[in-house]
């Protein structure tokens, strides 16, 4: 509210100042669950170390700090990395608690059994390792036991849109892939950005027990890669969709594109508050528009993304909306 007073020496107002509002707090989101990466409870021998990596959902959760704890550091203990440590013969409750305030937790029961004559022990760990695109990654072991053990190479692969959890799973050598995967030394081949954040492990084994190393995490930096292509969309109702699966290091970025000719020229998309949402999103919404109304009908227009980092880009199929009013 503004207010003007007329005196002999001119006009003078005076304004009302409003407050300024209040930033609003950044959204975040709570940890709903937390899975540890093995299944069913474990037994080890004492004088052994084991990696417990915990895979936190959603994936988006905005503080994902885990606080390891053991319920019995007489039996075994565990540090901030969650390499857990054998002490003595015995049973603990290994605890992942979130630090989110969400109050979620995951446990896994740890027996500590004393190691037998001949049973396998690792002396040397694997690394972890960082690469680029291209490149070849290796992961080594040093064991030892009485009989000579055997080798076992195994993944941790991360989950892609539409994907199951992941779990450990036994790699298998595949030429120009992979190799090694039953020997000391475990060679990954012509790495794309798709293996970032995989883990490896290796398990030890002879005709006395097994042990399981550390567990080990990948990292490659490069070019996206797109392991999941948009599809055609057959709208009956007010709207199609399109979405694209890609993953890279640095993180990328999406451009989305439309043709109206068949493919023969391609134009960005922008969002606006009518008709289209997610231009700059790996998953876009094209509104159709009613009968009558001035915006073009998209009817077999078009649609791909442009993927892109620091290191490169990658265009993705094309993908035609067909509408059916």
């Amino acid at each position: 509210m503004s207010v003007v007073v007329l005196t002999s020496a001119g006009f003078y107002s005076c304004s009302e100042s409003k407050p300024v509002p209040e930033p609003k707090p950044p959204v975040t989101f709570k940890v709903t669950s937390i899975v540890i990466n093995y299944v069913g409870d474990l037994t080890i021998v004492a004088g052994v170390s084991i990696t417990l990596s915990p895979i936190v959902f959603p994936v988006n959760a905005t503080d994902k700090t885990i606080n390891w704890t053991s319920s019995t550091t007489d039996v075994a203990t565990i540090n901030a990395s969650g390499v857990v440590t054998s002490v003595n013969a015995g049973t603990t409750t290994i605890t992942a608690a979130a630090t989110d305030g969400s109050g979620i937790t995951a446990t896994e029961t740890i027996t500590v059994s004393v190691a037998p004559t001949g049973f396998p022990k690792i002396s040397t760990h694997p690394a972890h390792v960082s690469t680029t695109s291209g490149e070849s990654a290796n992961f080594s072991v040093v064991a030892d036991g009485s009989p000579a053990p055997t080798y076992q190479w195994q993944v941790l692969a991360v989950a892609r849109s539409g994907a199951s959890e992941p779990w450990w799973s036994d790699l298998e050598d595949v030429t120009g892939s992979v190799s090694g995967t039953t020997t000391a030394m475990l060679t990954q081949l012509d790495l794309t950005t798709l293996y970032n954040d995989y883990q490896y492990r290796c398990v030890v084994s002879n005709t006395v027990g097994s042990v399981t190393s550390q567990a080990v995490q990948l990292t490659v930096t490069g070019p996206p890669v797109i392991y999941s292509q948009p599809k055609d969309f057959i709208a009956s109702a007010t709207s199609g969709s399109f979405a694209v699966g890609a993953v890279g290091n640095p993180a990328p970025t999406y451009q989305w594109q439309v043709s109206t000719n068949g493919g023969g020229s391609w134009s960005d998309l922008f969002d606006n508050n009518l008709y289209i949402y997610g231009a700059t999103l790996a998953g876009i919404r094209i509104t159709i528009p009613p009968p009558g109304v001035g915006w073009a009908n998209p009817n077999n227009n078009q649609y791909r993304c442009i993927v892109r980092n620091m290191y490169g880009n990658v265009v993705s199929n094309a993908a035609t909306l067909i509408v059916r009013q």
